[in-house]
């Protein structure tokens, strides 16, 4: 990492000369004997250079949200080493997670975390546990992933990755009460960070400590008095308290901050919805349909039309009718556009609710 930040660095030389300098001091001053030889650093994984810069730039594709160019980062190490097990795995966790969903694409995913446990054993310890979980997680063996998970972090209690990678299946997997605790548990080392804070009191709220909740959104509020995230979620809070007065006044503060007219306009429709207001909350929401991509606004004024025993058909034929690339924003081309729009609305015009038999998500008892 620092040899990136250096011009014209090589950064994985750069990594093995501080391994080669730092590793004979740790076990000096611990008293004891040191190995005879020093692996490179790449070796650990691939013996290409080349193949785990590519695997690097991969990885901060991703955190950009660029999926197209990280499938190609991560194609492009393959091909420079054909048993790169890190690239598998993470080529497995976009096609089943974050970028594509339809069930064809779901199968690539299981297929390259298979390949990445074909070459297990290039790697490192703390990934290959990783690896074991999430393929106990693709095969629906949730009790065998978290124990996995809890073993991890038994063993490594302050990493933050393994922290966010733990949380974040609870949380996708409807485990709402054990990805609280997770969280909890994380901030004896991260009480600092806003983010975990932000989900810990996200938690909080899901599983109905409304009162704790609110402590929680407040101490954050006072503690990041200029982050629209904290107001946020003191607003997420005030709202499922019945206080949609306060809501609406921590929410606008939000948007004084980082300015989403369509997360807004969102939140002043639920506030309309919860004061009984389901006349305004339609007009609120219905202004939003100007934009085609904003699916959630349709599917929002929907369950107002709904309730108010109003026809919600039209709204949803508009939503059936869009060019489902404008469904997410995303250039077709990429490969990550849900395609199978009928999961989301059935023919009579109501959701699916065969599709959500089908998500293993909806078949855990704590849901």
């Amino acid at each position: 990492l620092a040899g990136g930040l250096i011009e014209g660095g090589d950064r994985f030389e750069l990594a093995d000369n501080l391994v080669r300098e730092v590793i004979p001091v740790i076990f000096e001053e611990m008293d004891a004997q040191g190995p005879d030889r020093l692996a490179s650093v790449t070796g650990l994984v691939t013996e290409e250079g080349k193949a785990y810069e590519y695997y690097l730039d991969g990885r901060a594709a991703i955190a950009e949200g660029n999926w197209r160019r990280a499938l190609n980062q991560l194609g492009n190490a393959l091909e420079e080493d054909s048993t790169f097990a890190l690239a598998y795995f993470e080529l497995s966790r976009i096609y089943f997670g974050p970028g594509l969903s339809i069930d064809e694409d779901r199968m690539i995913g299981r297929d390259y975390a298979d390949r990445a446990w074909d070459y297990r054993a290039r790697l490192g310890i703390k990934e290959r546990m990783s690896l074991e979980a999430w393929r106990h997680t693709l095969s629906g063996e949730f009790s065998e992933a978290f124990s996995v998970y809890d073993e991890m972090l038994a063993r490594w209690p302050d990493d933050l990755g393994i922290i966010d990678e733990y949380a974040t299946t609870l949380e996708y997997y409807w485990y709402i009460g054990k990805a609280t605790d997770v969280i909890a548990r994380s901030l004896k080392y991260y009480r600092s960070n806003e983010e975990l804070r932000n989900r810990w009191a996200g938690g909080l709220l899901w599983t109905s400590r409304l009162e704790e909740a609110m402590a929680a959104a407040r101490d954050i509020v006072d503690e990041w008095p200029e982050s629209a995230s904290s107001w946020n979620t003191l607003g997420d809070v005030c709202l499922v308290s019945g206080m949609p007065d306060s809501a609406e006044a921590a929410y606008t503060k939000a948007f004084g901050m980082h300015g989403d007219e369509r997360e807004y306009r969102l939140q002043m429709h639920q506030c309309a919805f919860s004061r009984g207001d389901l006349a305004g909350s339609i007009e609120i929401i219905e202004g939003l349909l100007d934009n085609p991509g904003w699916m959630t606004a349709c599917l929002a004024l929907a369950r107002s039309a709904a309730a108010r025993d109003a026809r919600p058909d039209r709204w949803l034929d508009r939503l059936a009718g869009l060019d489902p690339s404008l469904l997410v924003g995303r250039d077709p081309s990429a490969g990550l556009v849900p395609a199978d729009l009928g999961r989301l609305v059935a023919p009579q015009g109501r959701p699916a609710l065969a599709a959500l038999h089908q998500d293993p998500r909806f078949h855990r008892s704590d849901s």
